[in-house]
């Protein structure tokens, strides 16, 4: 039975927010859609469904609805950041072979078209890679509380293929401010959540571990009735910390790694203070200078992997991409907001894996060498497939247009400002004739691919190196296996003048290698059409009710 506790004493907001079809949300035409596309949903581009909810019950004043599924779908994909990162050293605890394997699942018929066809599709992966892993891993990361619906389970088991990519390819062979908040499903389901906490801590997750066992703890006391006011007024951000955009409150530690240079790797920095820092001294309207996340900077709430489809009954071979996670927040008749789950699956009209096999066929390649200090790179499915089969390329088109694929360490991370004083971190993937270079970034907009000048880049001054303990794994900095992290430089180019390429690196490359070395016609945009931030809705900080 659900249970609803109040928290805040004030006014409950009676206007509703606007919304946005949630099918017009998850964009691009699909194949399938997971999800209830003619539902209402509460649109903020760019921001972690989650976080966003939290956030708008909190600055709205709007009552919140969590579900065991959304808490246990952002722990999950911040385990897959953490076995994304930390592949090589982990490999033995959750796989018994080296290098990659082929996952195949052959499926009776043609590609499946609806979205109960993809829930058993996505659950026979999840059983293939259970027979390689053992079935605890899956058993862990899975969806599968009083609460979860099968589009849960589903976009929790491609957040498993997720985390196990880094050793494995997928095939499929087709032969014939909160007023009050709501914790919906059982006890049982929290105290579950809060067991699976003590599984991933094995995962060198010990530090991030010791700020998830209070949370899930407080899970547990309040779907019991038992909540603790003075916890649940600390979700989003302390008083001292309201007149700065910082997230400092306990949903934060939910995200291991947060956004930086334009990769979530960076280690969420509240996870070096004990669970109950920041404290509440201090007025409201002081100025804040400690840790805190940016609610940019959480990674957004969708996992996605290639899977290679062998067709023999329509005789044809493609490529598609399934994406799932949290993906919308939902509004209800009373105004509560709730962060909902979905899946799309999309088919990739030039993939990713067949450009890779005919630069492969047709160009100098060379693998990256790997070790345990090594990181895999993270970012879109494209990337992670190219990334993983090839380390660095030469694409010669002639002697004058040639193409060159940065190594992973070689990835120069660019800042570059935008038009509302806010800045987008770009990463330099293709070296092009003349000094051009094409980039990837992470905008709230989605992921785009741009052309930047390398005549226009500044070196800053070089940081200083990392002391201390790792926040995430509780592990001195001396001690920890660290990748030597690409350079990260300035441009004088500004958002307005950076054009933008597309939102595919597949049909890019395509292009240049159908064109020799052409680059594809650019889209009428720019960095700044997709980078600037939304104006988020801000509200004086609510009366604390005495506790």
């Amino acid at each position: 039975m659900p249970v609803t506790f109040a928290v805040d004493e004030v006014p409950v907001a009676t206007e509703r927010l606007p919304t946005r079809r949630f099918g017009d949300v998850l964009g691009d035409a699909a194949v399938c859609v997971g999800a209830d596309e003619e539902a209402r949903v509460v649109a903020m581009p760019g921001v972690h469904p989650l976080l966003g909810a939290v956030h708008l019950a909190f600055a709205e004043h709007r009552p919140l609805v969590l579900s065991p599924d959304a808490i246990w779908m952002t722990i999950v994909q911040g385990v897959t950041q953490h076995v994304r990162l930390h592949a090589e050293a982990l490999r033995s605890r959750l796989v018994r072979h080296s290098g990659r394997e082929a996952v195949e699942v052959k499926w009776l018929g043609e590609l499946p078209s609806t979205s109960t066809g993809w829930r058993d599709l996505v659950d026979a992966f999840r059983m293939k890679v259970a027979e390689h892993t053992g079935p605890g891993l899956a058993r862990l990361l899975v969806c599968d509380f009083s609460t979860s619906t099968y589009v849960d389970r589903v976009a929790s088991e491609i957040a498993l293929m997720d985390a196990v990519s880094p050793y494995f390819d997928f095939f499929v062979a087709c032969v014939c401010g909160i007023p009050k908040v709501t914790l919906t499903g059982t006890p049982e389901d929290w105290r579950r959540i809060r067991e699976r906490v003590d599984v991933i801590e094995e995962l060198d997750l010990g530090q991030w571990a010791e700020s998830l066992k209070p949370i899930a703890d407080e899970l547990v006391r309040a779907s019991e009735g038992r909540p603790d006011i003075a916890v649940w007024q600390r979700i989003y951000k302390p008083r001292r910390a309201y007149g700065w955009e910082r997230v400092t409150g306990w949903a934060a530690r939910l995200f291991p790694y947060v956004k930086s240079a334009g990769t979530a790797s960076a280690p969420n920095p509240l996870l070096a203070l004990h669970f109950s820092q920041p404290d509440d001294n201090g007025s409201p309207n002081e100025w804040y200078d400690g840790p805190g996340i940016a609610l940019e900077d959480a990674p957004c709430g969708s996992s996605s992997v290639l899977v290679r489809v062998d067709d023999a009954i329509r005789g044809s071979k493609e490529e598609i991409e399934a994406s799932g996670g949290l993906m919308g927040i939902e509004q209800d008749a009373h105004g509560a907001l709730r962060p909902v789950s979905a899946y799309v699956i999309r088919r990739r009209g030039i993939g990713m894996l067949d450009v890779i096999e005919r630069i492969v066929r047709e160009h100098r390649h060379a693998p990256e060498e790997r070790d345990s200090q090594d990181r895999l790179v993270c970012g879109t499915a494209e990337q992670i497939a190219l990334a993983e089969r090839i380390g660095t390329a030469t694409l010669i088109f002639s002697a004058e247009r040639v193409w060159r694929l940065r190594g992973r360490r070689d990835r120069e991370h660019v800042v570059v400002k935008l038009s509302d004083g806010m800045t987008e971190y770009i990463e330099r993937w293709w070296d092009l004739p003349n000094g051009l270079f094409i980039a990837h970034a992470s905008t709230r907009r989605g992921h785009v691919y741009v052309l930047g000048d390398e005549q226009y880049l500044v070196r800053p001054p070089p940081s200083k190196p990392l002391d201390g303990t790792d926040p995430v794994t509780g592990l001195p900095y001396p001690d920890l296996p660290m990748m030597v992290l690409p350079e990260t430089l300035e441009t004088t180019q500004r958002g307005r003048d950076v054009p933008v390429l597309g939102s595919s690196l597949a049909a890019i490359l395509h292009h240049a290698l159908e064109h020799d070395g052409e680059l594809p016609p650019r889209e009428a945009s720019t960095l700044d059409d997709h980078a600037v931030l939304p104006i988020l809705p801000q509200r004086d900080p609510p009366n604390r009710r005495p506790v």
